[in-house]
């Protein structure tokens, strides 16, 4: 399939080798024409630069670059996407341990070209093989970017923000990854979603997510305990653009009584450190929780454990088949 629509699939890859192969052959695989790969190897010590160098003379180019020093993961990403050429309309990052479907890039150029003004482009994901619920209405495939935004602040919707595929206008002078998040992804969705426009959404599962022991997202997750603060921060920054006022108070509400619950937990579980760092963040927005507020979300919490957890479709959300995968090759 041939069409105007240039797209790049951008790779920023560190001591990938265990599953880099898999994610380049999915490249090659692609349906879509006219396509480049983009490659960034962050200074590897393993056998990744050999994989990259295999593939230099397949059908779909290759544009291969190397960090003369590793970077840090948001830092590698940014230089990875300023490496696009500009001529290309739509980049979207597959990550070394990831893959895709081979008519993918094909769905999301279909996807692009069915309205005005289509910024960013998304998809559903297999994640560890299981259907990863987004809550978004299966019947719309166009959402303006403020309705989008307000779905996932209000809605609980789920976009998978690292394979989101982006217009390449959406780069700024500047990073396009911020490096002062852990969720840096999902900061760089908010931000694009401000600029405006509308988000094409296919209802079908494109990309493959593999959660490992060494991937970046369990990393993160399990340094940092900070994905319910840094959405919260969304919330503040974004929130009063996307919702109405009611709607806003109604969310920030749930999300502090969250924040509550968790500092209360970690207070108790051993982690105290990060307990006390939420506490001054929330005192730095001019939040002081009072016993009330941690009892009853306590509460609040309690009566929830009894309910089961339902997608938008009403089937249970992530089932317990969705495990982490401990080896490379178990995929």
């Amino acid at each position: 399939m041939t069409t105007e629509l240039r797209f790049a699939v951008v790779t920023p890859v560190y001591n990938g080798a265990g599953f880099l192969n898999a994610a380049m052959e999915a490249v090659q695989a692609q349906t879509y024409r006219p396509l480049i790969h983009i490659v960034l190897d962050n200074c590897s010590t393993d056998g990744t630069a050999d994989i990259i160098a295999r593939f230099r003379d397949r059908s779909v180019p290759i544009v291969a670059h190397r960090n003369p020093q590793t970077l840090p993961a948001a830092a590698n990403w940014s230089e990875a996407v300023r490496l696009v050429p500009n001529d290309v309309d739509y980049f979207k990052i597959l990550c070394a341990d990831d893959s895709m479907a081979p008519d993918a890039i094909e769905k999301l150029a279909r996807a692009a070209s069915s309205a005005d003004d289509v910024r960013i482009i998304g998809a559903q994901e297999l994640w560890n093989n299981v259907l990863r619920p987004t809550n978004l209405p299966a019947s719309t495939t166009v959402f303006e970017a403020s309705n989008f935004m307000a779905r996932i602040l209000s809605d609980s919707a789920q976009p998978a923000y690292h394979h989101l595929a982006y217009r390449t206008d959406l780069r700024g002078p500047g990073p396009f990854y911020p490096s002062d998040v852990v969720a840096f992804d999902a900061e760089a969705g908010f931000a694009a979603l401000a600029q405006g426009g509308r988000v094409a959404w296919v209802h079908e599962p494109l990309f493959k997510t593999i959660d490992h022991a060494a991937s970046l997202t369990s990393t993160w997750t399990k340094k940092s305990m900070s994905q319910h603060w840094e959405h919260f921060a969304r919330l503040q920054r974004y929130g009063p653009g996307a919702l109405s006022a009611t709607e806003y108070s109604r969310v920030e509400r749930e999300q502090l009584a969250r924040i509550y619950r968790r500092i209360a937990l970690r207070s108790v579980t051993g982690h105290r450190d990060v307990a006390q760092r939420d506490l001054e963040l929330l005192r730095s927005r001019g939040f002081e929780p009072s016993l009330w507020d941690y009892a009853s979300s306590m509460l609040s919490w309690a009566g929830q454990r009894f309910q089961p957890k339902l997608n938008a479709n009403g089937i249970p959300d992530w089932p317990p088949t969705a495990l982490k995968i401990s080896r490379p090759d178990a995929a």
